[in-house]
């Protein structure tokens, strides 16, 4: 009788000086053994639905979403309602930069970095001696702005996003916030 054991992978302990201390939960989730077996897959596509993110910050560049159909140059080329989206949306100030805003009255550091914060907990590039390391490192991450500098939004504009995310190809959808009531639309 022959049985089937499971593939036992050794754990990998990514270069990045943040891996190991600032991000404590690594080590709670498994993640170095989960690394072991993969690190993620450049034909996945995360959404991240949020007060936008940082398109320069160097731990999520080479992991940014690309919209391959659209060229920088003033008209709609996918013919998907949104001129020169490149690299996601901004639902809040409705044009082609996905990134934070720090302009306005009542800004919030907190709030402004969220979706950065997020999209690097998702997919910042690991073993690259940089910063902290994603639980997937090649995964691509689609940057919505759907919250303000203060991380206030509304649901037509979340739901804007959610729809601009499944049209356009993302298979994961990150909503990683919360509000009072319940929508049905939404739901």
């Amino acid at each position: 009788m022959l049985f089937a054991l499971p593939a036992h992978a050794a754990p990998v302990y990514p270069a990045d000086p943040d891996a190991s201390g600032a991000q404590w939960y690594l080590q709670k989730i498994d993640a170095y053994e989960a690394w072991g077996k993969t690190t993620g897959s450049r034909n996945v596509v995360v959404a991240v639905i949020d007060t936008g993110v940082d398109l320069d910050h160097i731990d999520l560049a080479p992991n940014l979403w690309r919209n391959t159909a659209e060229v920088l140059d003033g008209v709609d080329n996918d013919g998907n309602g949104y001129v020169d989206d490149l690299q996601g949306w901004d639902f809040v100030d409705g044009d082609n930069d996905p990134t934070p805003s720090l302009n306005g009255s009542g800004v919030r550091a907190q709030a402004v970095h969220h979706g950065t914060i997020i999209a690097g907990i998702i997919v910042a590039v690991g073993n690259n001696g940089i910063g902290g390391a994603g639980l997937n490192w090649q995964v691509k991450v689609m940057a919505l702005r759907a919250l303000d500098s203060r991380g206030r939004g509304n649901v037509g504009t979340v739901i804007q996003a959610v729809q601009y995310a499944v049209r356009n190809g993302a298979q994961i959808i990150n909503l990683s916030f919360v509000g009072p009531g319940f929508d049905r639309d939404l739901f």
